[in-house]
């Protein structure tokens, strides 16, 4: 009995396909192997999916009594949700409980792979009695999963023999954002690509790399205070385009201003230098004033001296780019766009269109203000 379940999809079910392969008798390849599928929609699937891991479990294999089953993608044995919640779902889930509580059939082994599992509930506590429980989650705060994922990238690229200067593996996790999934499959993009070269520079990542929705979504905010509009209304149409939430978007434009008007004020009152060096801007932090370092005191999380010194610099070239009157303008644009957005008088794309042309409009990118 081997369970993997967290909210790192791509971990979870690297892992359980290690073991599926490591498990499969010699010789048997996919036959040896019953998969199930149990990414569902509704109650009906959730109850099919269970019904057929039981029958695959209690299933001779086709050339021996060893197989293994693989339940993949399970997405019902959280806490949330209303497959989940369902009575006809828990029962069914108790019933396989009881099987692999009872003992599998000599010779059968059962892989699971899910996302969230409730810890607290009789089925992980099973499961976990009765073989072997892995969790993959990421952090919950979004600059330890940063971390998390420089981290895991260093240690694919060291093992596909890649050297990464700092200002590359920022471009890198700039473009592809903090999925495992998409992280793993560029770098092997990257592999390929360099062939004998060995040492990855930005260039290559903005040559090869493709951008994730993550990435996308820093992107406009960089064409916005580049004040490129072309740039700014194409992306924001292509995001509308798969989905993405207009007022997330103005939620994560604020931010950024937010963070803007921030490093302006460092700037003004001196307890940020900001330095070019090469393409890039180097950053000195300095004691901010007592307002502020009570500020940081209650709001650790607001603290800019915390921010990673890369993404600190982009930003501190992008503040420079602005008068503080500029920037309180411009959040009181976004803010204008959020509360009509809310109001639904008006269609989503409408008013984000309206809005870049009111923050961007012909302007062109100014020269970073001393």
């Amino acid at each position: 009995m081997f369970l993997f379940f967290g909210n790192d999809e791509f971990q979870v079910e690297e892992s359980a396909r290690k073991k599926v392969d490591a498990l499969v008798p010699p010789g048997d390849g996919m036959l040896g192997v019953d998969i199930i599928d149990g990414r569902v929609d509704n109650v009906e699937g959730a109850l099919s999916a269970l019904s057929s891991c039981r029958a695959a479990l209690l299933t001779l294999g086709f050339f021996s009594k060893d197989k293994v089953v693989w339940f993949r993608h399970v997405n019902f044995l959280g806490a949330e949700g209303e497959i989940s919640r369902s009575s006809r779902v828990k029962e069914q889930v108790q019933v396989l409980a009881d099987m692999i509580e009872k003992g599998l059939p000599d010779g059968v082994s059962l892989v699971i792979s899910a996302g969230s599992l409730d810890r607290r509930q009789r089925f992980f506590k099973v499961c976990d009695a009765a073989g072997e429980a892995v969790l993959y989650a990421l952090p919950e705060k979004s600059y330890q999963v940063e971390a998390s994922m420089r981290s895991r990238s260093g240690e694919w690229f060291k093992k596909a023999g890649i050297r990464v200067p700092e200002a590359a593996m920022q471009a890198f996790l700039d473009r592809v954002g903090v999925e495992s999934r998409q992280i793993a499959g560029e770098i092997e993009k990257l592999d390929l690509y360099l062939g004998k070269r060995r040492e990855l520079t930005a260039e290559d990542v903005q040559q090869v790399v493709s951008s994730s929705r993550t990435a996308m979504i820093w992107d406009i905010a960089d064409a916005v205070t580049s004040r490129d509009l072309d740039v700014a209304l194409g992306m924001v149409r292509q995001l509308l385009f798969q989905g993405e939430s207009a007022i997330g978007l103005v939620v994560i434009l604020s931010t950024r201003f937010r963070e803007l008007i921030l490093f302006r004020d460092a700037l003004d009152r001196g307890w940020m230098q900001a330095r070019p060096r090469g393409q890039q801007v180097q950053v000195e932090w300095g004691n901010p004033p007592a307002d502020m370092e009570a500020l940081f005191e209650t709001l650790p999380a607001l603290d800019p001296r915390k921010m990673h010194p890369f993404r600190a610099g982009l930003l501190a070239k992008q503040a420079g780019r602005f008068k503080p009157a500029e920037l309180t303008r411009w959040r009181q644009v976004l803010h204008e766009t959020h509360m009509k957005l809310v109001s639904g008088r008006m269609p989503a794309d409408i008013l984000l269109d309206v809005m870049l042309l009111r923050l961007v409009g012909g302007q062109k990118p100014a020269e970073m203000r001393k």
